[in-house]
């Protein structure tokens, strides 16, 4: 009977050590998260942006500057910059998706569609064509591109907690500095 006992108590070790790994295991692959979303996924969070009077100065003020057919020009900011032009709010939910690299080439066009497709499928159901005016990062150079801006309002709560790591895929797929994302009309960049 004894050894029985024994037997049984290696077993409970053994259950016991497996467990252990297991949980280190989602433990490590938890703070590798954590790690991840806090130095590499940093969205920069824009509360104010303007209708811009003048979208090239707008551009090179700001950064960047962005033309949509039913707003006209906009730009943003972190600092108050009146003179840009007149601030306005959104509600809308949106996925920023660049046509062409930091280095002003194009991005594949299969990766545009299949990232707009996979916007669709999360719930951003309208799209917008749009331009955007930006400075390169590589040249210092003011270009002007072709973007798509996917959004929605009502988007699932569980789409809008990973809007920052969609964008962070986007720039790595883009070949970008950084990223727009709108999460209730608020702009943020990765």
């Amino acid at each position: 009977m004894y050894v029985g006992a024994d037997e049984s108590e290696t077993t409970k070790r053994k259950c016991s050590l497996k467990q252990k790994k297991k949980y280190f295991r989602f433990i490590i692959g938890f703070i590798k998260e954590i790690i991840y979303f806090v130095f590499l996924v940093k969205p920069i969070i824009i509360d104010m942006k303007y209708l811009a009077k003048a979208p090239l100065e707008a551009a090179l003020r700001a950064g960047g500057c962005t033309l949509e057919p039913e707003i006209g020009w906009w730009t943003y900011s972190t600092e108050e910059l009146s003179e840009i032009g007149e601030k306005f709010k959104g509600g809308r939910d949106a996925l920023y998706i660049p046509t062409l690299q930091k280095t002003g080439e194009p991005v594949a066009t299969e990766h545009v569609q299949r990232l707009r497709e996979h916007a669709k499928s999360l719930g951003f159901s309208n799209e917008t064509p749009a331009s955007g005016m930006w400075v390169l990062s590589e040249t210092g150079e003011v270009q002007i591109e072709y973007i798509w801006i996917l959004w929605g309002i009502g988007i699932a709560s569980k789409v809008r907690k990973n809007l920052a790591s969609l964008a962070e895929e986007i720039k790595i797929l883009t070949n970008q500095d950084a990223v727009a994302y709108e999460l209730g009309g608020r702009l943020n960049f990765v």
